[in-house]
């Protein structure tokens, strides 16, 4: 997914830790956003080695954003199944 954007928020440089496949301790980078393209607004989320690199990134402009979108199925407690969808930026300029 490709848009030209609006950042509404920029979070600050984030990680957290987990066990690996490996079982050893890694740790994950993350920087969560809130961008809109004048219609809809939507929470985003840079990892790995992007969300390192950006810098705080000018809210007054529009930007160009190259997203991909992950789907996941859960149960829920009462046993019905529920649905997510994730938004992970690739790239942003």
């Amino acid at each position: 997914m490709e848009k030209l954007v609006t950042i509404i928020e920029q979070g600050a440089h984030s990680q957290r830790t987990y066990d690996g496949k490996d079982g050893q301790p890694t740790v994950f980078n993350y920087m969560d956003f809130i961008l809109t393209d004048g219609i809809d607004e939507f929470h985003a989320q840079a990892t790995g080695n992007l969300a390192q690199a950006l810098k705080p990134l000018d809210k007054s402009v529009l930007h160009h954003v190259q997203c991909h979108i992950s789907h996941s199925t859960y149960e829920r407690k009462d046993g019905t199944v529920g649905h997510e969808n994730k938004i992970y930026i690739d790239r942003i300029v």
